[in-house]
């Protein structure tokens, strides 16, 4: 609809990553170089919220989740230190109170190319379970793996690594975000 940009002509505003808080109606996004901003969503204009996570060369923050139950924000960098970034926000949603590095993205050693994230909503149906029985469940911090194109789930606690839904879920190269329906 817009250009993500501050105000009027203000700083242009690299979004890689969405996260919609239901409860106050606050749209956020994350840049690329780990600025957190609102949007939005009818024009695209940005606020910034004073808050950016440190962007060392190679760092390419991508994605962006809000946890319903904890209404807490998580974003991963796909590259450079491929860590789980957690953001706690104010009790307003209009500020952040504090964040933390809840871990590195790797398995087994090898980092992994997050770039989406989302929580599957509490207010969703059900899925359709996949061919070993598994489905997606309501609290869990989903991602998806450009390294080989899956989707997998991330400890909020550690960022630990799964492959719940085995090695190759998705038909798609260099898959970029992650959605589920509200």
């Amino acid at each position: 609809r817009g250009v993500t940009r501050d105000g009027g002509n203000g700083t242009l505003r690299r979004i890689r990553g969405l996260a919609y808080d239901a409860s106050l109606g606050i749209m956020y996004g994350m840049t690329r170089e780990g600025d957190l901003v609102r949007v939005n969503p009818w024009s695209g204009a940005t606020i910034y919220l004073n808050f950016s996570l440190p962007s060392v060369p190679q760092t390419f923050w991508s994605s962006l989740a809000f946890d319903e139950n904890t209404r807490r924000l998580y974003t991963a960098n796909a590259f450079g230190n491929h860590e789980l970034a957690e953001i706690v926000l104010t009790q307003d949603g209009l500020g952040v109170a504090s964040h933390s590095f809840v871990g590195s993205t790797a398995f087994m050693g090898t980092p992994l190319h997050i770039l989406g994230l989302d929580f599957y909503p509490s207010s969703a149906p059900p899925v359709p379970l996949t061919s070993d029985g598994i489905h997606a469940k309501a609290g869990v911090l989903y991602g998806s793996n450009r390294n080989n194109s899956n989707i997998v789930t991330l400890s909020t606690g550690n960022a630990a690594v799964t492959f719940t839904f085995g090695s190759q879920t998705m038909n798609v190269n260099n898959p970029q975000e992650i959605a589920f329906h509200p």
